[in-house]
Formats: C-alpha cells, sequence, structure tokens
C-alpha cells in the first residue's frame, strides 16, 4: 500500500507546478476511492499503525518509513515552491495527519466529503 500511495502522491505532485493544486489533484484522486468504498486500494496505514504499533516492532518500522517517505514527497514539493525546510517538514507532517484522519473518517461514514474537505483547506494551510 505505500508504494502504491507514494506512486499516487508523486504523480500528483509532478502534474501540477503549484503546491496547493498538486496537493489538491492527490486529494481529489483519493476521494474517489471512497465513491465505491468497497473496492478501496489497499489498507490504510494509519490502521495499521494503530493496530499493531505497540505488539510489532518491525510493522511499526514499517508504518513509519511509509509516513516519512510521503513527507518527504510534500517536503520536497513545498521546499521547491520557497518554503524552507523547516516549514516544508511541519505542513507536510500536518498533511499526513490530516489526510490519514480524513481517510479513517471516510471509511467510518463510508463517505468522500471528509477528503474533500481536507482538499479545500489546502491553500489556507498553505499561506500560514
Amino acid at each position: 500500500m505505500s508504494h502504491y500511495i507514494r506512486m499516487k502522491i508523486k504523480e500528483s505532485l509532478d502534474a501540477y507546478p503549484d503546491p496547493a493544486e498538486s496537493i489538491q489533484a492527490f486529494l481529489q484522486d483519493l476521494s474517489r476511492q471512497f465513491t465505491c468504498p468497497e473496492n478501496f486500494e489497499g489498507f490504510p496505514v494509519g490502521l495499521l499503525a494503530a493496530e499493531t504499533a505497540l505488539r510489532s516492532e518491525k510493522l511499526q518500522q514499517a508504518c513509519q518509513c511509509a509516513y516519512q517517505e510521503w513527507e518527504n514527497l510534500f517536503a520536497g514539493k513545498l521546499r521547491s515552491a520557497g518554503f524552507s525546510d523547516e516549514k516544508a517538514a511541519e505542513i507536510s507532517t500536518v498533511l499526513n495527519a490530516m489526510i490519514e484522519g480524513g481517510i479513517i473518517l471516510s471509511l467510518a461514514k463510508k463517505d468522500k466529503m471528509p477528503i474533500i474537505h481536507i482538499s479545500k483547506q489546502i491553500p489556507s494551510l498553505l499561506r500560514t
């Protein structure tokens, strides 16, 4: 799952020069999976981390590695747009947390709107 998500993030980030637009494109793509949640591709890393982090060091490290890879992609895009290393790293962590929370809410509600709401907030987040 982490490789699939990394690929989807990278595709969106590479497709648009503007970081907000590229992140929103990724979220729009992600939200489409919740139109028919039974066809959700993969298993959310956040759920895996919550279930296994305290019991399996190997799985915890795999989840940590996945999150770090995703944060690195977001941070790289933000740095290329002029964000400082510190600010890019901070925003990337916030993005990961928002996205994982949105995935969990979308799964629980069987509704893509949590992801859509996050997408709408990206320009505001990047203006800070």
